[in-house]
């Protein structure tokens, strides 16, 4: 029945029958029922149903294509409305409408973002001066060859629309285009000049807002932020509706962080977050507040902006780890490094490739001591970043933390690594101090004297020089090169390292173990010169000179350096010395040894008095007696030895002091 109505009609404009009824009627046949369950398709019933209209139209077909190919424009649907008008070129190229085709086709390839094609169309209108797209379609071309880079061409048109139609609505527009197109072509001082034009003639027009918006963004790339903050705060304050004003309330902000008003800063922000809740700009502006509060050391303040503006970054986005990256840091600041370590470790599981992100948490488990951690950490970052600039580093680090966990093949193996991806001589001289470090560990004084004098030829800096000779005369001494050992100090000597003093005391030491007890005393006498306005450096020098001659049997000299110790022990300065109880007791010793018992049992006494519970006692009780036995005090030397044997029944002083009994 169906096809033999449309047989029926089938000569056009036989009947007056409108595309309306037509549609009623196959809606009353279910014709798209039918064509649906037929498996035609949407698009293809659409087809049917403008063909038909096509077909019992009284309208020229050029004029029924424009009308639906404008209709797909106006609905947003830009592809199918390219497609209509390219036919309308194609199949009816002698239509009057011709300039509205191109001039639509050019609005539609812009719109899609093919902008030299958008160019071409517009080119096809805007020189042809009886067209009614005329204007429009110049405007709309100056737009497109700026956005395609063709700086001098929109620059050109802009200035000869302004030429010839100074008195229209769009001039202002025209002038944006020209300044627009100075600033992307590198002529800044001739753009803010157009810019500043605008300002002055056009204020009411929306190209005065972005002028306004252009000039605070141009002195804002300058660093100059209280030029830019004037013109900002201009355009919010003359244009209080603008939507510009989102953008110039983050960037006033911007200037106000740049300069660390945090304060002002905030206060715009807040605005801001008042007028525009949505805004795309809200947590970045807040980001680099928080960013400036931990450049100061305020770390509560960045973490709480953190914690604040983190659920509005997105869950897994690039700036979501920024802020999470802040967050970190805040706790790292606070010396909360376990918060710090969860916050990193959590970043990792989702994004396992962030290169920084491993050097953080990898230094953070070394100063937390877990080093196996650290281990696993800076061998992933080898493992996955070759290439990256950061890869001595973490080799250095790797080193480290084998080191401390006293796996010295592989620190040796990872600083070996990072020596040979040093590239330059500082990180040489890191790695070189490094290595001789696991080598005495190991008392591989051959090898450490190599790294060692490695690194000497690469310092400059003297203190830094006398500092690794020492090292190295530890190891000279350690390998038995005494001779070398003995230049070398010599060497240190002239000139003397204050910074270095604990070293110099060990190098001090070692010479004295090894029999070199004039080279030790050369050492300490040198110190003293130094030093001798600090009383604790000077006692402890003294003391370890005594000593040292008290070995070699010079006992007037020993006990005229003691005797001074003593003297400077009553100073309250030297209340806490350390050598004060081995003082005393060598002294007595040395009195007793030369028969000054007076003098002796004084300093035992003394020394008894002052450390009551220490090893040393049983010693002091013993002489004590002896120095009263000699004496003649027997009463006296009886009550300390029998006050040995109760406290010290296993002491060998104990048996000793049986036989004196």
């Amino acid at each position: 029945m169906k096809m033999k109505f449309l047989k029926k009609i089938s000569l056009r404009g036989k009947f007056s029958l409108t595309f309306k009824n037509l549609i009623l009627f196959l809606k009353n046949l279910s014709f798209l029922k039918l064509a649906v369950a037929a498996g035609v398709g949407a698009g293809v019933v659409i087809f049917v149903l403008f063909y038909l209209e096509n077909f019992f139209s009284t309208k020229p077909r050029w004029q029924i294509y424009l009308q639906k190919a404008d209709n797909l424009y106006n609905m947003g649907k830009l592809k199918e409305a390219k497609k209509l008008y390219l036919d309308i070129r194609e199949k009816f190229p002698s239509n009057p409408e011709m300039d509205r085709v191109n001039f639509q086709l050019g609005n539609t390839f812009h719109k899609l973002g093919f902008i030299h094609r958008a160019c071409f169309f517009y080119e096809k209108v805007a020189f042809k001066n009886s067209s009614p797209y005329f204007f429009e379609a110049r405007y709309n071309l100056a737009l497109c060859y700026r956005k395609a880079g063709e700086f001098d061409k929109a620059l050109k048109l802009a200035e000869e629309m302004i030429e010839k139609f100074p008195e229209s609505e769009k001039i202002a527009e025209f002038y944006l285009i020209a300044a627009d197109s100075l600033l992307e072509n590198s002529k800044e001082k001739e753009a803010v000049s157009f810019y500043q034009r605008i300002i002055r003639s056009y204020p009411l027009t929306l190209s005065a807002q972005i002028a306004y918006l252009r000039l605070g963004n141009i002195f804002l790339s300058k660093n100059q932020y209280s030029e830019a903050a004037l013109f900002y705060s201009h355009l919010i304050k003359d244009y209080p509706r603008s939507k510009l004003q989102e953008e110039a309330l983050f960037n006033l902000s911007r200037c106000y962080i740049a300069q660390e008003k945090i304060e002002e800063a905030l206060s715009f922000l807040f605005m801001l977050l008042e007028r525009f809740p949505q805004s795309r700009f809200l947590p970045e502006g807040f980001f680099l507040c928080a960013d400036v509060f931990l450049k100061k050391g305020e770390f509560a303040k960045a973490r709480e902006i953190c914690e604040k503006i983190l659920p509005f970054s997105g869950k897994n986005s690039a700036f979501a780890i920024k802020v999470k990256e802040k967050l970190a840091q805040s706790y790292e600041g606070e010396g909360k490094l376990k918060e710090a370590i969860k916050i990193y470790e959590s970043i990792l599981k989702q994004h396992p490739y962030i290169e920084d992100i491993y050097l953080r948490l990898g230094s953070l488990y070394l100063k937390e001591k877990e080093f196996v951690k650290a281990i696993r950490i800076f061998q992933a970052f080898v493992r996955y970043f070759p290439l990256s600039p950061d890869i001595f580093s973490a080799y250095l680090n790797l080193g480290i933390a084998f080191h401390r966990e006293g796996i010295y093949s592989g620190a040796i193996k990872a600083f070996n690594n990072a020596l040979r991806e040093s590239s330059s001589r500082e990180q040489k001289i890191l790695v070189l101090s490094e290595l001789a470090n696991v080598c005495m560990k190991l008392e591989l004084w051959g090898k450490a004297i190599d790294f060692l004098e490695q690194k000497i030829s690469l310092l400059k800096k003297k203190e830094e020089k006398v500092k690794t000779q020492i090292k190295l005369v530890r190891c000279y001494l350690e390998s038995g090169k005494l001779d070398v050992a003995k230049k070398n100090v010599s060497l240190i000597l002239k000139s003397f390292p204050q910074n270095n003093l604990s070293q110099l005391f060990d190098v001090a030491h070692l010479f004295s173990l090894a029999g070199e007890e004039e080279v030790a005393c050369s050492i300490y006498k040198k110190i003293l010169q130094v030093f001798s306005g600090e009383e604790g450096k000077v006692a402890l020098c003294l003391f370890k000179i005594a000593k040292i001659r008290q070995k070699q049997g010079k006992i007037k000299e020993a006990i005229s350096l003691y005797e001074k110790i003593v003297g400077m022990l009553k100073e309250k300065s030297l209340k806490d010395f350390s050598e004060k109880e081995n003082t005393l007791i060598n002294l007595a010793d040395l009195y007793y040894f030369i028969g000054e018992y007076k003098k002796a049992v004084k300093l035992y006494l003394e020394a008894l008095t002052l450390y009551p519970k220490d090893e040393s006692d049983a010693w002091l009780v013993y002489q004590i007696g002896n120095c009263y036995r000699h004496l003649d005090l027997v009463e006296r030397a009886e009550k300390f030895y029998r006050d040995l044997n109760e406290r010290f029944p296993e002491s060998v002083w104990a048996n000793l002091s049986q036989a004196m009994l």
